[in-house]
């Protein structure tokens, strides 16, 4: 099957869109929802995959995915395929709305066009040109501006993003030098979940390395160690602005700094 790519008077690219015919050729129950929306599943030995779809979108015939695992939710899937209406969407680019205050504390959602997933692929390889990941998120865990390899990286560095009922996973970018354990990242950020940034605060030696944590605002804070029992946590590289912190209270004031909106 050929995609049909056409421009209209609009400047809006049309392309060729899936169907319902090609979800029922694909899976086994698909049901077609009030809202006009689709709904369909995959079910594996321990989880099942729920899928919503709402096809043909806007002058532009985008189609929307919704991906849930083990929470089964028309209500939210619509009021996410909802949000669309306040964004354009970008077949190059991330775009971020935001979402209807829901059960689940999700603030944005983000537009992933097909580049940045692959859903359908295997399946629905050519119909998929045009379809958008539609993806529910706390605002400390993205920024809206990530690439295609930054995107996937954070989706699997344990965020568990299809998992609705999840705790935040806030986007954490970390740097270590640490002379103690050899471990450096040089000049380079590298992702990392919270447990490991505690982890490789924990493994600095005596007045020796630091670890240097940027949040998703792309403030920093750099912990090094202050005294036997003691860790310094610096603001923004200024020296002059040190809070003398227990490994304790510097748990809860990193979490703060990483995951509040």
């Amino acid at each position: 099957m050929l995609v049909t790519v056409t421009r209209d008077k609009n400047h809006f690219w049309r392309i060729g869109v899936i169907t319902r015919q090609d979800l029922e050729r694909n899976f086994s129950e698909v049901i077609l929802l009030e809202d006009g929306s689709y709904k369909f599943k995959d079910r594996l030995s321990n989880t099942t995959y729920f899928y919503h779809a709402r096809l043909g979108v806007g002058v532009s015939s985008q189609d929307l995915l919704t991906v849930s695992c083990d929470v089964d939710d028309d209500e939210f899937a619509a009021d996410l395929f909802r949000s669309q209406s306040q964004v354009r969407l970008d077949l190059k680019a991330l775009v971020s709305a935001s979402v209807v205050r829901n059960d689940y504390g999700f603030e944005r959602v983000l537009f992933a066009p097909p580049s940045y997933h692959k859903y359908m692929k295997g399946r629905l390889d050519n119909e998929r040109a045009g379809l958008f990941l539609c993806m529910p998120y706390f605002v400390s865990e993205f920024t809206g501006d990530e690439d295609v390899g930054e995107f996937e990286s954070i989706r699997l560095s344990g965020m568990d993003s299809l998992k609705w009922n999840r705790t935040v996973k806030p986007k954490i970018s970390m740097r270590v030098d640490n002379p103690s354990t050899g471990v450096s990242t040089g000049a380079d950020y590298i992702l990392a979940p919270f447990e490991q940034l505690m982890q490789e605060v924990s493994r600095l030696g005596s007045g020796q390395g630091f670890v240097e944590i940027a949040n998703y605002r792309s403030e920093v804070r750099e912990v090094v160690v202050q005294g036997e029992a003691s860790f310094g946590l610096i603001h923004n590289r200024d020296d002059s602005r040190v809070e003398v912190l227990t490994q304790s209270d510097l748990k809860s004031r990193l979490w703060e700094f990483v995951s509040q909106a």
